[in-house]
């Protein structure tokens, strides 16, 4: 009889073999992993995963799996009950599907979707929570242009005749996220405290699917939402519904990517050429806030030709160092190159399938094709992982804990069950993959980078840019021209000037006509 080692055990066949690795379909292994998450001993983090085996896999016996799992979810919230237990149990049970509820929202689900009671409507904080950020004051710290934009907007909030729309064009690094801070604590302090009893967000109160981030800088997404908010306000001739409307962006850094468009068409895509655009007052930040030297201000820029990882991560990385060690990353254009540069210790491969009504479609794609293939969006069938990698998120987790699309996080522990990941458009077939909803991200292309402040970055050029403003996104990350580093692949189309010449020199891609408004 065959034999298989995984792990340093060996196993009597290779079908288990493989099913331990977690390359088969088994009906139990959700099961299975939550018993594993039980052994990390935080039940907050089993009901995240609970929450996530229900909206991105398919468990036959709902009510079965929740019964098993019963106890395990809701340890911490009897232990505060302390005893008898027994008395506390179904409260605790509806803490629990609270907890679960919540991130079923952030999908526009909810409990009884899945076939689980809704939690009471009645339950109280358990504990008072301190919120440092809310208690810090953003307002007295903000500089002469923030103050001006800030004064605006908090006086439109108190004036109904005033402009409605605003958008903040703010150099990479002038603070924009820091004034949307300040906005935001102060409108909670100073009205939604004072004017909302048990007050609610307009998302969590009507789960409206509106999804605001970078993509919604597009005309199609604002438009969406001016027709929706007219709609809920039943002003149809008011811009928004006469809400007050706050976006901000860069059009010097990268602009949508829709892919197999020519440069007019990504132009004519943004907010500019917006109808709307004519009611939005252009409020300017123009101070950089991150860059600590002048002459990097002025987007310096040094080459150096050497190896590019050691340069900017170091020879050795620890856990205990690793947040600052997370601050750092490598940006080059594609994913191709950012998968050629991202190494590490452990492979996990997907499970992957066709999904189709076709059943010569089944046939015809083998299993090595399907493992070839890595569509926008989806993790690479063979991933390299360890304790301490950086990697990013590739799904919307948990919003409401910052778990975005983009997200970089810190591999602490390694579960080996995976969730069920469907391809969007681009393939003539849906793909389905079970794999972790990660990439590596020691590099990262350029565009996922828009927005971040690093530590330090290397810039890796195979090819030139061939999107709008790509280098002044790599370069505007960090605060010094010490803290960045770049490295040229010399080509006929940028490289040495001539040979022997130390002038190296690239394209940076420029669409003037999104300016010209």
């Amino acid at each position: 009889m065959n034999s298989e080692t995984v792990d340093g055990k060996t196993y009597k066949n290779y079908f288990e073999a493989a099913r331990a690795k977690g390359l088969t379909t088994d009906k139990n292994v959700w099961n299975e992993t939550l018993n594993d998450a039980v052994t990390m001993k935080i039940p907050k983090n089993i009901r995240d995963l609970f929450a996530y085996i229900y909206l991105f896999t398919y468990v036959t016996d709902i009510s079965k799996f929740m019964t098993n799992h019963k106890d395990n979810l809701i340890e911490d919230y009897c232990h505060f009950h302390r005893h008898p237990v027994e008395e506390f149990f179904e409260l605790c049970v509806s803490y629990a599907l609270n907890n679960i509820s919540r991130i079923l929202n952030t999908h526009g689900k909810r409990c009884r979707d899945f076939g689980l009671e809704d939690p009471l409507t009645s339950l109280l904080p358990l504990c008072a929570t301190f919120d440092e950020e809310e208690n810090f004051n953003y307002e007295e710290t903000l500089n002469e242009e923030q103050r001006i934009a800030f004064e605006q907007i908090m006086t439109t909030l108190n004036n109904s005749n005033n402009e409605k729309s605003f958008f903040l064009d703010g150099l990479g690094g002038s603070g924009k996220t820091y004034l949307y801070k300040a906005l935001y604590y102060t409108i909670k302090r100073r009205i939604a405290a004072k004017l909302l009893h048990k007050g609610r967000t307009y998302h969590s109160r009507f789960k409206v699917p509106l999804i605001l981030n970078e993509t919604s800088v597009c005309a199609f997404a604002l438009q969406s939402i001016d027709r929706l908010l007219r709609d809920i306000q039943y002003k149809s001739r008011v811009s928004f519904g006469g809400k007050v409307i706050i976006k901000g962006g860069d059009y010097r850094q990268c602009l949508l990517v829709i892919p197999g468009a020519q440069a007019s068409d990504v132009v004519q895509s943004s907010l500019k050429n917006c109808s709307l655009w004519n009611d939005f007052k252009i409020l300017k930040l123009r101070n950089n806030m991150q860059a600590k030297d002048k002459p990097y201000k002025e987007t310096l820029i040094e080459i150096l030709s050497h190896m590019i990882s050691k340069d900017i991560f170091g020879e050795v990385q620890f856990v205990n160092t690793i947040y600052k060690f997370s601050k750092k990353v490598i940006l080059t254009h594609t994913n191709e190159e950012v998968d050629k540069i991202n190494q590490s210790e452990k492979t996990y491969l997907s499970t992957d399938s066709l999904i189709s009504d076709d059943t010569d479609d089944v046939t015809n794609y083998s299993i090595e094709f399907l493992n070839s293939l890595t569509p926008f969006g989806t993790p690479l069938h063979a991933l390299y992982l360890q304790k301490g990698a950086i990697i990013m998120l590739l799904r919307n987790l948990n919003t409401e804990s910052g778990f975005f699309n983009g997200t970089r996080l810190i591999v602490y522990y390694i579960f080996l069950q995976r969730i069920d990941l469907t391809s969007d458009a681009g393939l003539p077939f849906q793909l389905k993959r079970r794999q972790f909803p990660i990439r590596l991200a020691f590099a990262m292309i350029i565009n996922k980078a828009q927005g971040q402040t690093l530590y330090k970055v290397g810039i890796f050029l195979p090819t030139p840019d061939f999107g709008h403003r790509q280098l002044y996104v790599a370069f505007s990350r960090v605060r010094s021209l010490n803290d960045v580093k770049v490295y040229i692949k010399d080509t006929a189309e940028q490289g040495k000037i001539l040979p022997g010449s130390d002038k190296i020199f690239t394209k940076n891609v420029v669409y003037k006509a999104v300016f010209e408004n």
